[in-house]
This record gives C-alpha cells, structure tokens and sequence, in this order.
C-alpha cells in the first residue's frame, strides 16, 4: 500500500511538471498574439516545482505554407 501511494504520488508529480511545462509554452506561443488596439500580454515564466527537473522541450517544427487564396471554388460552401 504504502509503494502504491509512492508510485501515485511520484506519477503526479511527473503530470504536474509536463503540465507546467506545455503552459509555459502555451502562454509563449499565446503571447505573439494580441486583439486589435490592445498592448500584448506579458509573458510570465512558469515556476518549476522545488526540487524538480524542467521537463524536456519538444523542437518546434515550421508553420506548414498555406496554399495561395486563388483556386478555391467557394460554391462548395454553405453560409453560416
């Protein structure tokens, strides 16, 4: 019972990290956007837990490139 709890506890832990860590990235990448007559937001660095390793980066990969506007047929499209 008492390596169940270790176990549990250990594997919280780790979720706690990896979820602290995808925030942290997810406030970066939010914080290049910004609405319309309004200052960007400021971007705050997540505090590691004591103790804890900083979890791995995963390597950011390009923005796919989007295809040109021409070419499109809008008739296959219903309205909203």
């Amino acid at each position: 019972n008492t390596q169940q709890t270790a176990s549990a506890s250990e594997e919280l832990s780790a979720t706690a990290e990896e979820l602290s860590a995808q925030a942290a990235q997810l406030q970066e990448l939010m914080g290049r956007y910004q609405l319309l007559d309004s200052k960007p937001a400021p971007v705050r660095a997540a505090r590691p837990a004591p103790g804890s390793k900083p979890a791995p980066r995963a390597p950011m990969r390009p923005a796919p490139k989007r295809a040109a506007p021409g070419g499109i047929d809008e008739t296959q499209f219903g309205s909203f």
